[in-house]
């Protein structure tokens, strides 16, 4: 460093102002320290190192030295800091000078000398640093108080410190010094404060460009971040307080766009520093410097890469507010040609440049529109550049960004250039267009109608649509949806010009349309192709509708081609059809969703476009043979789905329906999700199962379900009518169901079929002229019931044959109401085929045996003529009580039908019989094991839904259950007893009465009350027909005035009562048993009435000639010695009077009370139903039958269940019914009165109906039933009536239904928790002659069921009831009886008349005596009972009589 003439001029002066040199200052003078003065002498006079000692030690301790001697201590030492020096002395003399320039002093001089002795001895040589650079500075620092006060020194004193600056920034190795921070720090500072303020204005510009360049140097060397940011805050100090020369504005700005890539901190620095040279230098120079810097055009001739990315940041920062002063289409030509360098991250860069700034909402409008979409360097243009160099991820996401921002301008008209160029360069780059921009595409050529058929180059520009958007599967399915859409558009545009007769552009778009379905892997855009064909096809003309799909569907849904097609599909256009046998299919899962939206277009078509529905029905048939033979079971399954809800009503109208009944049929399939819900709370369905029940087919709008076609119908083969509407041939479905179950082509649509079509076929209107169909199918079933199945049937491991034939049997329901269309042989092979069933397993015989109830009421004659080897079969097939309620109902619908046993012999009798006493066997041994628990009647108000369980399904057989097989049993055998010839009772009375008893629990070592009452039954009806009394019979007694006798006895298991004459012998027995009231009125022949003379015999004035003893002992009890049964007295007292009271009570007869509810069409409502006052034809018919009226007013001799009998309060008459042991009395609410609207909720009908156990819907409204419909706590059985097929509107307008046979669905809805026991849990369908007598029996059976469930096992018969009072009157009567032997015997003495000789015994008085009961007022007699003693002799006891006579 040179020190000059300056320094040497202010040395010269320090020295005269110093006196000399250092050995003449004093000691004495510094300090008054004799330890310092030491110091101080010897920094004096010391060799070099003690004088380096001696200032380290001074520079501690400078504070004990006076402050006007600081100069002097320093002037001695200053000598230790020249370069020359060791490193410890200069270190020594620098600290020392560091405490000097640190003391306080206002002396100028001092302070001088101290800076330039500083400046002087900093030494930079050969390109290095002093090595005691940082001690320099430091002291310096101290001087200028960190270079703040730069101002205050003489400009003299600020060259010096600049040339400092330079050298220090010149060394090579500062970047590597520890103290370049602290320097740059120092010269920011200084800078700040006006160093660069002096008088040369060419030597200020020299020291800025030489700074600048050093600075710019050492940017370039360090990669300590921090030394940069050092770096660039002196360049923003130069730049604020000074000028950049312009020779150096590229370099700076080099250097300041390099670092502006570091991070967001060095951002903020940068575009600081920019913006301050902005304000320094002219604005356009600096801009047009940074696009320099972009294309890199600098001296070197290289590509700092760094730099140009970071100019287009700093571009971006400048831009909002000086886009006015930037050239776009230069500054768009140097980002065109950076990005064809190819070089790392200046895509990216580039596209953030475009997304950043210039498709900012605050720059957007700046850039003049011709640079958007120009030819010439334009935004589009580069962007098109772009494109064709992208290939990171990150450059297609922001290329991404770009499209979509401009995607955005354009939706919102914000987008400064042409739109048209903007849609045209969419779709010159589609690759990377968001989908929103690919619609906003295709909605431009929408709006602009570019692809309508009125525009001339409509097919290229559709076309370009198609291949861009379309056929690039890679494209988001709304975009391909949307190119859909297009065409859907254009092709209803195409219909106006079908209008005037040209039909040639809407094929030709059509063309596009199906050949694009045709080759669609998506199904969302396959469903958007369907979804405007559905709409379409539903506004189209029917011609032009069957020309469209068949020239574009049926070659590609059905294997054929469309010439062979033509004999099942009629259509008026021939011309256009197509005879292609390569035409390529549809895919599979395209043809399934076309084939399901065909179904819906017949389901939409099918209520008022009735063409159009024969039409599509015709094509699905076609589709389901082709499915068929291709073993598509997909397909199949979806067809079918259509074809099983299709049903007719009674004018043979077409609609759909959703299946019902169908419980036991898909739980034989495991199919049943009702049921799995039991016992998995999700219901869940396997991925293997292509069904299930009940399902919801998304496919067919529920909207157009139970809605009858106005025109068409079904196919009539019966009929000789000229039909003009159209018609659809359901038998074309019907032979395809049979093929299906003769081949099996699978167990999904094998087991589909045979779960579905039952119901469909209990619509008998649908089928009923398909006679060789019904026929077939009855052979088939027939055989498979058989276990003739399919060979390539393959049955899932968890489905067992059983299950097939529970499924299989269970479709004879339905067939058998087609019983017109059969021979006797036909009807013989039916009963053959069950009886089949019967014989296999359990699961089976029950559908079987439910199927063989049906049967006696409509094949009665093949019934009949297999009885026999039936009854053999139910004999072998109870192997447990869960069948027992099923045959028990079966035989007792034989009961009801005497004809089918008119032929039977006594052994066939007691076959039947054996059925009934081993199924009393089986309940007797249930109820001893089992507990006794159930809940029977509901809580008030409380509702539970319907039991779905099928009867095939086991249930716990608890006692309730075993009581009522029980019950049902006796009823049987009654039944059938009942309805034997006389002649036939005879030779079976022992027999049952034998079994009864064996049948017991214990095996007959004792007989039970039950028992014991139906022998009595037995014994009554064995040799008479006497109908059995509603009440207890009184006879017409005795005048008041006669003098009658009268005495009633327990005599075995009866009561006998005798009133009788005294004068004329005329005697009424009246005899009381479990069975019933026997009255009989008994005279004496006149012979018998003695006339009197003065005979030695002649009787006494006054006395009785007969009584009722006399008449006890001539007609009911003889003596024998053997063994005797007496009679047992009844005590004539109130007790005994009241006993008897209750017994007569007790109803000989069993009541039933069960409801008979009319529904209407259309109803629904419990007050609808309430409501009715009359029924249809129908109803009444069924009335007439069911029952017989019964006048209610007065009625005695009829149970009416709690009808009012006096003043006509629930109408006049009610339908009743009875045999010979029992009575039926029925609610009926249309015979009921309607209330006023007082009672809206007819509570007086509701009375009747809430209480009862069992009520009969007989329903017309074509709704399906609601379990819960009568809202009541005792709902619990419901009995349906519906008519097979349903008449829709009032009757009125739907006419009569059918005109041959009617026939009825039966169905019994259960509460939930009740088990299956009844045939019709699963529907059956009778005829309506035979439907009266059926239902009897069902709510018979049913009612009886109810009130075994309800009692919670304390049920009996009423004949039960009687046997148990009776039974107590005789053990009371028992114990009165043998009280009154006590008494008597204490009042006598004891005499053993059998060891007296008989003058002792005529000797004898005896002393006993009491009042005989006289009635009439008779006095008092002087009879009573003679008790025979235990030590009396046997025979004595055997043949006396007065023990129970007086």
């Amino acid at each position: 460093m040179d020190s000059g003439g300056f320094f040497k001029s202010l040395t010269s002066t320090f020295k005269s102002h110093s006196n000399g040199d250092r050995q003449k200052i004093s000691a004495e003078t510094v300090t008054d320290d004799l330890m310092k003065r030491e110091l101080f002498e010897e920094l004096q006079t010391g060799s070099t190192s003690t004088r380096a000692r001696a200032a380290g030690q001074i520079a501690e301790s400078l504070y004990d030295f006076y402050p006007q001697s600081i100069p002097d201590v320093w002037y001695c030492a200053k000598d230790l800091i020249a370069p020359g020096q060791q490193q410890s002395t200069r270190k020594a003399g620098l600290a020392l000078l560091t405490k000097c320039v640190s003391s306080p002093s206002d002396d100028p001089n001092s302070q001088y000398v101290y800076f330039t002795d500083a400046l002087m001895n900093c030494q930079f040589a050969k390109g290095k640093c002093d090595p005691e650079l940082q001690s320099f500075v430091q002291i310096l620092k101290i001087m200028t108080d960190n270079g703040t006060f730069i101002h205050h020194f003489q400009e003299s004193l600020k060259q010096p410190l600049l040339d400092f600056f330079t050298s220090a920034l010149s060394t090579n190795d500062l970047v590597k010094s520890p103290t370049v921070l602290e320097l740059l720090q120092f010269l920011i500072e200084s800078i700040k404060s006006g160093i660069f303020n002096i008088d040369q204005p060419e030597a200020v510009v020299g020291y800025v460009s030489k700074i600048l360049s050093l600075i710019i140097k050492l940017s370039l060397k360090t990669s300590d971040r921090v030394i940069l940011e050092y770096c660039i805050q002196t360049l923003d100090a130069v730049a604020l307080y000074q000028t950049v020369p312009q020779s150096l504005l590229y370099e700076t700005l080099e250097i300041l766009c390099g670092a502006c890539i570091l991070d967001l901190h060095y951002y903020d620095m940068v575009t600081s520093v920019v913006t301050n040279l902005i304000n320094r230098v002219q604005s356009s120079l600096v801009i047009s410097t940074l696009v320099k810097i972009v294309l890199c055009h600098n001296s070197r001739n290289d590509k700092n890469i760094n730099a140009s990315i970071g100019a287009m940041k700093v571009i971006g920062y400048l831009f909002p507010n000086f886009a006015y002063q930037f050239d776009i289409t230069s500054l768009l030509s140097a980002l065109e040609e950076i990005v064809g360098w190819n070089k790392q991250n200046l895509l990216i860069v580039t596209l953030q440049f475009f997304n950043d700034v210039l498709l900012s909402d605050i720059t957007l409008n700046q850039i003049p529109a011709h640079n958007w979409d120009g030819e010439n360097h334009s935004i589009l243009n580069l962007l098109s550049v772009i494109s064709s160099k992208l290939s990171k991820d990150q450059e297609i996401d922001l290329f991404k960004i770009t499209l979509i921002t401009l995607q955005n301008l354009g939706e919102t008209t914000r987008y400064p250039g042409n739109l048209k160029n903007l849609v045209t360069f969419f779709l010159r780059h589609p690759k990377h267009l968001s989908t929103k921009a690919c619609i906003d595409v295709l909605r431009y050529y929408g709006i602009h109608n570019l692809c309508s058929p009125l525009n001339e180059n409509w097919k290229g520009n559709l076309e370009l649509l198609l291949n861009t958007f379309y056929y690039d599967e890679s494209k988001d399915v709304t975009v391909r949806k949307a190119c859909v859409k297009l065409l859907d558009e254009n092709f209803d545009s195409a219909l106006d010009l079908v209008q005037n007769g040209d039909d040639t552009v809407l094929f030709e778009i059509s063309d596009y349309i199906f050949d694009g379905l045709l080759f669609e892997t998506s199904s969302e855009v396959v469903q958007q192709y369907l979804s405007h064909h559905l709409q379409s096809a539903l506004t189209l003309p029917s011609e032009l509708f069957e020309k469209i799909t068949e020239r574009y569907f049926l070659p590609r849904l059905c294997a054929a081609t469309p010439r062979e097609r033509r004999s099942s599909l009629t259509s008026s256009f021939s011309s256009l059809r197509l005879d292609r046998s390569d035409v390529k299919p549809f895919p599979e899962q395209t043809t399934l969703a076309i084939v399901k939206n065909f179904v819906t277009l017949f389901a939409k078509t099918l209520s008022t476009q009735a063409k159009k529905a024969q039409f599509i029905f015709n094509l699905l048939i076609n589709v389901l043979k082709h499915a068929l033979q291709t073993k598509n079971v997909d397909l199949m399954l979806t067809t079918s789905r259509l074809f099983v809800r299709i049903r007719a009503s009674t004018k043979k109208q077409v609609y759909l329906t959703n299946p019902t009944d169908m419980d036991g049929l898909s739980a034989a399939f495991s199919r049943n999700l009702n049921l799995r819900k039991t016992s998995d709370a999700t219901g869940s369905v396997s991925l293997d199962e292509k069904w299930v029940y009940p399902e919801e087919i998304s496919f067919i709008p529920h909207d157009t379900l139970d809605q009858p076609s106005k025109e068409l119908t079904i196919m009539d083969y019966n009929s000789d009518k000229l039909v003009t509407t159209p018609t659809i041939d359901i038998q074309l479905w019907l032979s395809i169901v049979i093929q299906i179950l003769e081949i099996a082509p699978d167990w999904e649509i094998y087991s589909f079929i045979y779960s579905h079509f039952c119901p469909q076929l209990s619509n008998i209107t649908l089928f009923e002229s398909c006679g060789d169909g019904i026929r077939k199918f009855r052979s088939l079933v027939c055989d498979q019931l058989t276990l003739k199945l399919p060979s390539g049937l393959s049955i899932p491991d968890h489905t067992t044959k059983q299950d097939v034939q529970v499924a299989i049997v269970r479709n004879f329901t339905a067939l058998i109401s087609y019983s017109a269309l059969f021979s006797k042989q036909d009807e013989d092979q039916i009963i053959n085929a069950l009886l089949f069933g019967l014989s296999s397993w359990e699961k089976t015989a029950i559908p079987c045996v439910h199927i063989l109830t049906i049967c006696c009421y409509e094949l009665p004659m093949s019934v009949k003529k297999f009885l026999s080897v039936i009854l053999t079969k139910l004999q072998t097939r109870i192997s447990s009580a869960f069948a027992s309620a099923h045959i028990l109902e079966f035989l007792l619908a034989l009961s009801y039908i005497p004809s089918l046993t008119s032929n039977f012999t006594v052994d066939e009798f007691k076959r039947a019989f054996g059925i009934t006493f081993k199924l009393i066997q089986y309940a007797h041994d249930i109820s001893e094991v089992k507990d006794n628990e159930h809940h029977g009647i509901l809580t008030h108000g409380e509702e539970l839904e319907a039991e779905l369980l099928p009867s095939t399904e086991n249930f716990e057989v608890t006692p309730v259950i075993s009581i009522y097989l029980l019950s049902l049993s006796y009823d049987v055998i009654a039944n059938w007893f009942l309805n034997m010839r006389l002649s036939d009772r005879r030779q079976l009375s022992s027999f049952i009465i034998k079994n009864l008893i064996l049948s017991q629990s214990n095996r007959g070592s004792e007989i039970n009350n039950q028992n014991m009452s139906f022998i009595d039954l037995i014994s009554r009806f064995t040799y008479s027909d006497l109908e059995l009394s509603f009440s207890p019979i009184k006879p017409q007694g005795f005048a008041s005035e006669d003098p009658v006798l009268s005495s009633k006895w327990v005599y075995g298991n009866s009561i006998i009562t005798i009133d009788t004459h005294a004068k004329t012998g005329e005697s009424i027995v009246a005899v009381r048993r479990a069975s019933g009231f026997s009255v009989f009125r008994i005279t004496p022949d006149e012979s018998m009435i003695p006339f009197y003379t003065n005979q030695l015999h002649s009787k006494t004035d006054g006395e009785d000639l007969f009584s009722a003893n006399y008449m006890l002992l001539q007609l009911v009890v003889h003596p024998e010695t053997s063994r005797s049964i007496k009679p047992i007295p009844i005590p004539d007292d109130s007790q005994f009077t009241r006993s008897l009271n209750n017994f007569d009570r007790i109803p000989v007869v069993e009541f039933h009370k069960v409801g008979l509810l009319y529904i209407g069409p259309g109803q629904s409502t419990e007050q609808e139903i309430l409501g009715n006052s009359k029924g249809s034809a129908e109803f009444d018919r069924f009335l007439a039958s069911i029952g017989r009226p019964i006048t209610l007013k007065g009625c005695k001799s009829f149970y009416v269940g709690g009808l009012d009998t006096e003043n006509d309060v629930d109408g006049p008459i009610a339908y009743g019914w009875n045999d010979k042991i029992l009575q039926l009395i029925l609610h009926t609410t249309t015979l009921m009165p309607t209330p006023d609207d007082s009672d809206p909720g007819f509570s007086a009908k509701k009375r009747h109906i809430g209480n009862n156990y069992v009520n009969i819907f007989f329903d017309e409204s074509c709704h399906p039933f609601q379990f819960n419909v009568i809202k009541s706590q005792f709902n619990f059985l419901n009995i349906l009536i519906q008519p097979h097929s349903v008449t829709f509107g009032t009757k009125d307008e739907a006419g009569s239904q059918d005109k041959g046979i009617k026939k009825y669905k039966v169905k019994i809805h259960r509460r939930s928790g009740v088990p299956g026991l009844f045939a019709t849990c699963h529907f059956k369908i009778i005829s309506e002659e035979n439907l009266p007598i059926f239902v009897r029996s069902l709510a018979l059976i049913a009612n009886q069921f109810a009130h075994v469930w309800h009692s919670n096992g304390s049920y009996a018969s009423n004949w039960s009831h009687r046997m148990n009072q009776l039974q107590m009157i005789r053990e009371r009567s028992i114990k009165a009886h043998e009280e009154l032997k006590t008494s008597a015997q204490q009042d006598t003495s004891k005499d053993a008349h059998t060891t007296m000789s008989i003058f002792d015994q005529l000797n004898n008085k005896g002393s006993t005596s009491g009042n005989r009961v006289v009635s009439n007022g008779r006095g008092p007699s002087v009879n009573s009972y003679e008790f025979t003693e235990d030590d009396d002799n046997e025979i004595l006891k055997n043949l006396e009589f007065t023990s129970f006579t007086k």
